[in-house]
């Protein structure tokens, strides 16, 4: 009977070992804070939305390999990468999101490992058909950061560092009642400045 229950006991403490494993459950207290997506990333005079998208760069952007995004090739995002063809965009946007993950913030658990490693893809690497070019940035560990410029192949895919995937912002009008009082309220400071 004791030992039925040592081996139950033992059965249910293997349980909960291998679903902290396999469910990404950190093992570590941590003082960071878990980031799954960022909103209104000031990028220079613009601002996007990021989201993290695992996977090989053909499913998560370009599913037939053919560098024609959006065309319904069943890829994860139906648009071409934000700063494709733009490697001064691209490495601003990724410096950016480095800066902002810091070393308090990350985006994964690998293995009990948290990680703030990300990729953006910026074009296509012409001497070797399907890889592309990325700013990646060191996923080691939350305090290390450096980004490297470095090229991929489009199946290949990494779970320590996911697809960021930028969404530009659309800016929001001022709605008309307030540009309609905007002279009004300087007509009034300009009386306001000549009493």
């Amino acid at each position: 009977m004791k030992t039925t229950r040592i081996f139950a006991a033992y059965g249910r403490t293997l349980v909960v070992l291998a679903c902290a494993l396999t469910c990404a459950i950190p093992l570590v207290a941590s003082a960071a804070t878990y980031v799954p997506f960022v909103d209104d990333l000031a990028v220079g005079d613009a601002v996007y939305d990021v989201n993290f998208v695992y996977g090989g760069f053909n499913t998560v952007f370009d599913a037939d390999a053919d560098r024609v995004f959006g065309d319904g090739d069943g890829s994860v995002i139906t648009r071409a990468p934000t700063f494709w063809n733009d490697q001064a965009g691209a490495q601003a946007a990724a410096l950016a999101l480095m800066q902002y993950l810091g070393s308090d913030r990350y985006i994964g658990d690998y293995f009990g490992t948290l990680v703030d490693g990300f990729r953006v893809a910026w074009g296509a690497f012409a001497p070797t058909p399907g890889n592309v070019w990325i700013y990646t940035e060191n996923q080691a560990v939350l305090a290390t950061d450096s980004l490297i410029l470095d090229t991929t192949n489009g199946t290949t895919w990494s779970g320590l560092s996911p697809w960021a995937v930028f969404t530009p912002v659309a800016a929001v009008p001022l709605p008309p009642a307030v540009l309609l009082l905007a002279p009004a309220l300087g007509l009034l400071a300009r009386r306001r400045a000549r009493n």
